[in-house]
């Protein structure tokens, strides 16, 4: 199978920058045995894009989803993992009717752009680490202008290197296969690296391969949401309070955390039901965050100390 990879990509309303993602795939020195665009009830152009892009590659696939309302966070949350572990479903239905072998699969959001490589470099990462679970690039906030020129780029500080973004990653398939695909709960995202690192497989942002995202950080008050759902150890979630301004720059991100992450105790949202997710988020990822942090430190001193 070699570097053989399968992709999903949710987009909705994703009219201006889907085009730019589309031009970025169709340029990959490897390109995916299967793509699946999964619009999720857009309004705007989306949809006709995803049916011009599926009527002239046989590789790429179109699903599109029914418009859903969503008045809170909580139905949002729902409605999303539902849609992304969909998503990665039907991908393997796909391949297993097609008789589609892949060595990986994965996701890349609809408001990203990918250097021509991108997959080409995430995947001799793995083939260079048989431990490596989960990788992926690095994400650079990106602003650009009617013609698609780039007029602005922020690279955030990066705390830790351990969690590469949900939008932009590979899954090794052996490590999707053993944690039982997606799992649909409670901040995806975190829940399948989580999962991936309970049953022994590493995972890694690689800051040297950069990703364009066109749109700004999610949702602090999400975050926050979140983050007690999956039940975060008290420290972990002062942690990210302190260090998430300094991150994304943002001065008042910790505040906005803060009052989603209390909103959710004060009304009782229901907590993940895995117990080993819930576990994880409450012992073992603050021990994983101190070490990454710790060692970080220490190769400060190191440079330091050979400077002078």
């Amino acid at each position: 199978m070699g570097k053989s990879y399968a992709i999903i990509t949710p987009a909705k309303n994703e009219e201006r920058n889907l085009p730019f993602l589309a031009e970025s795939m169709l340029k990959q020195t490897i390109k995916p045995a299967v793509w699946l665009i999964v619009d999720d009830g857009s309004d705007d152009g989306t949809p006709g894009i995803i049916e011009e892009l599926a009527s002239k590659s046989p590789w790429i696939h179109s699903r599109r989803l029914e418009k859903s309302q969503i008045s809170n966070i909580r139905e949002l949350d729902a409605h999303f993992s539902q849609l992304i572990k969909g998503a990665f479903d039907h991908t393997v239905d796909l391949c297993a009717r097609g008789g589609i072998e892949y060595e990986y699969i994965g996701q890349v959001d609809g408001d990203m752009i990918l250097p021509p490589d991108y997959f080409d470099k995430i995947i001799d990462n793995f083939e260079q680490n048989p431990k490596l679970g989960i990788a992926g690039g690095h994400c650079i906030i990106t602003k650009l202008d009617e013609r698609g020129n780039i007029i602005q780029r922020s690279r955030p500080v990066v705390i830790t290197d351990d969690g590469p973004h949900g939008g932009c990653r590979l899954i090794r398939r052996d490590c999707f296969q053993e944690i039982g695909g997606i799992p649909l709960t409670t901040g995806q995202d975190g829940a399948t690296l989580a999962k991936a690192r309970l049953c022994g497989w590493e995972t890694k942002k690689y800051s040297e391969i950069e990703i364009l995202h066109l749109k700004k950080r999610g949702s602090a008050k999400w975050d926050g949401y979140i983050n007690y759902c999956s039940d975060f150890h008290p420290l972990l979630v002062l942690l990210t309070c302190l260090l998430s301004p300094l991150v994304t720059r943002e001065p008042f991100r910790g505040v906005v955390y803060l009052y989603g992450y209390f909103s959710a105790l004060l009304k009782r949202e229901q907590k993940t039901a895995d117990q080993s997710l819930r576990y994880y988020f409450r012992h073992k990822r603050l021990k994983e965050i101190k070490q990454l942090m710790s060692l970080k430190v220490k190769n400060k001193f190191k440079n330091l100390v050979s400077k002078t």
